[in-house]
């Protein structure tokens, strides 16, 4: 660590994680060196004889410029910082100095239980805990205490921490579930449902056959689309059908910028012939669909190429793939592009929801005067046409999962929300947002807002103009 040179009558403040009364200057900034996420120091006159303040932080003015204050007879010294650049992702914090790159990234991990949580191995004995810092959680962390559990009071197996040691099972399998309070288990492991059954068997289920049929080139099939991605390849469109377990069939789209639009669909023109249509420089591609004879009972989606059957009906009950689109707003809802002009909306049917969809009504946006006014973003060079700025939040102003947000590509302490969504740009009449890796449970009366992404971080809004008004469809399970 190396220190900048001092800056008097003045003090950093809104990021000290410790406060020590300390002989000298000297002495302060070594305290800055022992702590890992200390990145600037204020040096301050104490009560106490031959005695300073030292107040370590752990950020600084050039990533926080505007919480430098004027401070009579402090003095605030800050490193030279290589985490400026914010280079860690999401959930990691950046700590200076450390490694040839001469900063490393750490898992930002906080305690959310106060005392030990314990659980059951049967009869609803689950354990429960509350969340007591709001944010965004990549992961969780159990750290065992005490306790054991076990599958059977057979000797064949004994106590555990996390799971069972019963040959079905084994060593390596874990039985420890973070789930919602409806039950549903967080997406936060490969959960293994029908590897083994109760004997020890291997089944079937979940081993997939498929085989594509020859492409039919200038055709795409309509209305049964469940994912657009983009695309080196037709094979790899191809591999991102066999791993999801719904699709039948692909559009391939035309290379552009160096990529396809891939478009899985969850049936294929056997199933449904009127939906094969004609589209310019597009390839279609079904499978050989075991589903086409409708083998499933109602209630039932099936999925082609599983079991010995070379196919296998799901219940349907709980889960939909073909959007069930249901509309939240009774009128258009609108924001604007700075002052907290914010628009919310409140949910009028509570319920599960995977995603949200925003229908352009009336109204466009910029970021800068000199370019044109558009739906969602900005066409800024910065931007360009691809980059969307429209973002949902909770009332908390934090944003809801549905995209992944580019916070490094410009100004103002890297906190753009700007994002891409496959097949959308700032024109596009619809923004349909990325599906949650689990459903969002909400409320009626539960409160959203929609922002544009520089009016939401106060980040360069003095040329921002406009406002954009649209209908707002949450997709419900």
């Amino acid at each position: 660590m190396h220190f900048q040179p001092p800056t008097l009558q003045r003090r950093f403040v809104g990021h000290v994680i410790r406060t020590l009364s300390v002989q000298s200057g000297t002495a302060c900034e070594a305290c800055c060196f022992d702590d890992d996420d200390c990145i600037s120091v204020n040096l301050g006159p104490s009560a106490v004889a031959r005695k300073h303040i030292c107040e370590r932080s752990s950020s600084d003015h050039n990533i926080h410029p505007k919480d430098l204050t004027h401070k009579q007879g402090f003095i605030y010294k800050s490193v030279w910082n290589y985490c400026s650049s914010s280079p860690c992702p999401s959930g990691y914090r950046c700590q200076t100095g450390f490694t040839g790159k001469r900063y490393r990234c750490k898992e930002n991990w906080k305690k959310i239980n106060e005392d030990p949580v314990c659980f059951g191995a049967a009869g609803d004995t689950y354990g429960t805990f509350t969340i007591n810092i709001s944010g965004l959680t990549n992961t969780f962390k159990l750290v065992y205490r005490n306790g054991s559990v076990n599958c059977t009071f057979s000797h064949e197996s004994e106590p555990t921490h996390w799971g069972c040691k019963h040959a079905v099972y084994g060593d390596k399998q874990l039985a420890t579930v973070l789930t919602y309070t409806n039950r549903s288990a967080l997406l936060l492991a490969d959960y293994l449902r029908n590897t083994r059954n109760l004997e020890g068997k291997i089944s079937v289920d979940n081993c997939r056959v498929m085989q594509f049929r020859p492409p039919t080139p200038g055709r795409t099939l309509a209305g049964h689309v469940i994912r657009r991605l983009l695309v080196d390849s037709g094979t790899v469109c191809e591999a991102n059908c066999f791993d999801d377990d719904d699709c039948m069939s692909v559009n391939l789209g035309p290379k552009n910028e160096g990529k396809h639009l891939c478009e899985l669909s969850s049936s294929d023109d056997n199933l449904h012939p009127e939906g094969l249509r004609k589209r310019s420089k597009f390839i279609y591609k079904s499978v050989l669909n075991y589903c086409s004879s409708r083998p499933c009972p109602p209630g039932y989606r099936c999925q082609t190429g599983f079991t010995n059957k070379r196919y296998r009906c799901v219940g349907n009950v709980i889960f939909r793939r073909m959007p069930n689109w249901k509309k939240i707003s009774e009128d258009p809802v609108c924001f604007g592009v700075d002052d907290d002009s914010f628009g919310a909306f409140s949910i009028r049917e509570s319920g599960l929801i995977y995603t949200f969809k925003l229908v352009h009504r009336n109204g466009s946006v910029t970021c800068d005067p000199r370019y044109k006014l558009n739906n969602w973003g900005c066409t800024h060079p910065l931007f360009g046409k691809n980059q969307l700025l429209t973002v949902i939040t909770y009332p908390n102003r934090s944003a809801l999962l549905i995209a992944n947000y580019l916070r490094s590509n410009a100004g103002c302490g890297y906190k753009y929300y700007a994002y891409q969504l496959e097949g959308t740009d700032v024109d596009s009449p619809e923004l349909v947002f990325n599906r949650l890796l689990h459903p969002l449970s909400v409320s009626v009366g539960q409160k959203f807002q929609i922002w544009y992404g520089e009016d939401l971080t106060d980040c360069e809004g003095n040329n921002n103009m406009g406002m954009t008004c649209a209908d707002i469809y949450g997709w419900y399970v």
